[in-house]
């Protein structure tokens, strides 16, 4: 959960992003009822970490740091686990549209 910073609108003044069939966001006024932000996952993948989301004054944008999809799971073959290990980032200015993820790490 954290602060929305770039909304005006009570019913949006925290956001949360969650895994459920997919990568999704959800709005609260106060932190304890949530609401879906759209029916449509963020991306649609299964992330097997904690994402994580920070707002950039620089660039005017939110930062979504998440694991890529291509690798998300970790998993390549019987008893080899997580050597592909990656983190990503995908830039929003609405938290609802985001960019192609980059790995950066």
């Amino acid at each position: 959960m954290f602060r929305n910073l770039t909304t005006d609108d009570s019913a949006r003044t925290y956001a949360m992003i969650y895994n459920a069939v997919g990568l999704r966001l959800a709005y609260s006024p106060d932190g304890i009822i949530w609401t879906p932000a759209s029916e449509e996952a963020l991306f649609n993948y299964h992330s097997d970490t904690h994402n994580h989301i920070v707002w950039n004054q620089q660039l005017g944008m939110w930062m979504l740091y998440m694991r890529p999809p291509i690798f998300a799971g970790g998993h390549e073959g019987p008893g080899i686990r997580h050597y592909r290990r990656r983190t990503a980032v995908s830039l929003s200015a609405d938290l609802l549209n985001w960019t192609v993820p980059r790995t950066v790490l």
